[in-house]
């Protein structure tokens, strides 16, 4: 887990940074709003990350198509949902 503020989220050591991580990750779960999760995507692709979960409330198109653009899977269902919406709403 990462977050700047807490040391534990759900009983799990938490990083205050992806750059405290020195260990390989394979999956990341994002449970922020897109705004907060974006900037996160470089540093995923950076330690290895090969696939991205999302919270219903987390995915929009813009985010899953950042991940998507770093070589990481989008393996959540609701993500799929967001990225078909968003792209109707663009057509």
């Amino acid at each position: 887990a990462v977050n700047p503020s807490e040391t534990t989220v759900e009983g799990l050591h938490a990083y205050r940074s992806l750059a405290e991580i020195h260990e390989p990750v394979y999956t990341a779960a994002f449970y922020v709003p897109p705004a907060e999760g974006l900037p996160y995507v470089g540093g995923l692709a950076a330690l290895g990350v090969k696939q991205v979960w999302f919270h219903p409330t987390a995915a929009s198109g813009t985010l899953i198509l950042r991940v998507q653009g770093q070589q990481m899977d989008v393996e959540a269902i609701d993500a799929v949902a967001a990225l078909e919406r968003s792209e109707r709403l663009s057509a």
